[in-house]
């Protein structure tokens, strides 16, 4: 599975780092590195990085964000919801509309006109018993601001990157 993600700005990309770290010492199976912390544009069976680097390479974001929340994806992913801008909804839109021909097995969630969800997971298996610690814990540093400065194509499992 490969996606079309964009990335943080340095300070925030910490921030979330640090929240993996401090989920990880909970006991909790946190996103963990060489995956960087990012919000989920595309997500497809296959996106193929020589369709998608060159079609999107005007469109390299420069966004203010906010996280601002805790939530939880059934069954239990827990995730920073992103407040989703104007510009954000359109750069969205805009990449999923670009990428048509490079993209197989396209996420429904990510191709259909307000279905995407803007988050930034912070761990995919939260168990009902930690999941109180786990909510204290990211509670205690929101809100975060930050911005999305870079994007690219990233691989799941690999976490192979191709920069636009």
């Amino acid at each position: 599975m490969r996606g079309i993600v964009a990335w943080f700005d340095p300070a925030t990309e910490e921030r979330v780092l640090s929240l993996w770290a401090a989920l990880d010492d909970l006991g909790i199976a946190a996103q963990q590195p060489p995956s960087r912390p990012h919000v989920s544009l595309v997500v497809a069976g296959d996106v193929d990085p020589a369709v998608a680097v060159p079609v999107l390479a005007g469109l390299v974001p420069d966004l203010a964000v906010s996280l601002g929340a805790v939530a939880l994806f059934p069954p239990a992913i827990l995730h920073l919801p992103v407040t989703p801008s104007r510009e954000l909804l359109a750069l969205q839109a805009e990449v999923a509309r670009a990428v048509g021909t490079g993209v197989r097995d396209l996420d429904v969630f990510y191709a259909v006109p307000g279905r995407w969800q803007p988050h930034c997971t912070l761990a995919t298996d939260v168990t009902p018993a930690l999941l109180a610690d786990a909510v204290g814990v990211v509670r205690a540093v929101l809100p975060l601001e930050g911005r999305l400065v870079a994007m690219g194509v990233e691989e799941a499992g690999t976490h192979r990157r191709w920069v636009i």
